[in-house]
């Protein structure tokens, strides 16, 4: 029992000192998906890189959404996200967006604003095997709110 111990710590230790984060490279856009009272369903279209020797997982989880530092909601990852090892490719991130109370209505006048900014902060799980860590999020995006009604 002792050696299975030792073998498990030094993998644990092993795999901490060789794992390198994965980074986003581009985003490619956001695929519409239904809409039902306050949820929307959608795809992330997202270039990723692994630069590790072994596949990453990204486990379900969840962030929050600001719009000019006002919340608006939590974005649900609800699947596993396989990121296949060595490589830099796109992968089309299923998520769900919640909606605050009352967001509905300032999101509309967001709609006539010239530019908002828009944060995505949170942490988000992922490792290997058995191996798990929050990593933590924080994505800011200055866009015009025309940019959103045009998504494919």
């Amino acid at each position: 029992m002792k050696y299975i111990i030792g073998f498990l710590l030094l993998l644990f230790l092993s795999a901490c000192s060789l794992y390198k984060e994965p980074s986003m490279v581009t985003f490619n856009g956001i695929e519409r998906g239904k809409i039902e009272d306050k949820k929307i369903d959608f795809k992330v279209k997202i270039v990723l890189s692994n630069p590790n020797f072994y596949a990453l997982k990204i486990k379900p989880s969840i962030v929050d959404v600001m719009i000019d530092g006002t919340p608006m909601g939590k974005i649900y990852l609800n699947e596993k996200v396989k990121i296949r090892r060595k490589t830099e490719q796109e992968y089309a991130v299923p998520l769900s967006f919640k909606l605050e109370k009352g967001t509905l209505m300032s999101l509309m006048a967001l709609g006539f604003r010239a530019q908002i900014e828009i944060q995505v902060k949170g942490p988000v799980k992922g490792g290997v095997l058995f191996l798990y860590k929050e990593f933590p999020f924080d994505y800011k995006k200055t866009i015009a709110p025309k940019e959103l009604i045009n998504l494919k």
